[in-house]
């Protein structure tokens, strides 16, 4: 019914696929691979700042509720504040507007509730929020 030739063609033809197909999920598990381990790696501010101590690194997402906090690296918010070395606040609370990439900090500075924003994107204050522990101390 169908010639050698034919056949011999068709075959090729699903080897090639086959190996395509393979490729392709080759490529993707080492995608896969690169971007689970690149998602392990600590990102650092901008300012290339060393981390103070591997023991105490936190984001702000991880900031104690009622805790003492010191600025020890000058970091500006969204709102275009400076926050300036030596800086005090206790934390009271955390809130997150994920359509925007929002973190809102609240702390009590001077007696009194302040709002810190920040955006949680990497051209934004991704960077500073991702590694706080190298803007502020827990006292």
């Amino acid at each position: 019914m169908y010639s050698d030739s034919f056949l011999i063609g068709y075959l090729v033809l699903l080897v090639l696929i086959g190996a395509g197909v393979g490729s392709i999920i080759t490529r993707r598990n080492k995608r896969k691979e690169s971007e689970r381990q690149s998602n392990d790696a600590p990102i650092l501010p901008a300012n290339n700042f060393a981390p103070r101590s591997p023991r105490l690194k936190f984001s702000a997402f991880e900031l104690e509720p009622h805790s003492m906090y010191r600025v020890v690296a000058r970091f500006v918010d969204y709102d275009k504040v400076a926050h300036e070395v030596g800086e005090r606040w206790r934390f009271l609370r955390k809130a997150f507007l994920p359509y925007e990439d929002g973190l809102s900090l609240f702390v009590e500075q001077d007696g009194r509730e302040t709002h810190i924003r920040m955006q949680c994107r990497e051209e934004e204050q991704g960077q500073i929020v991702n590694a706080f522990s190298d803007f502020v101390v827990e006292e």
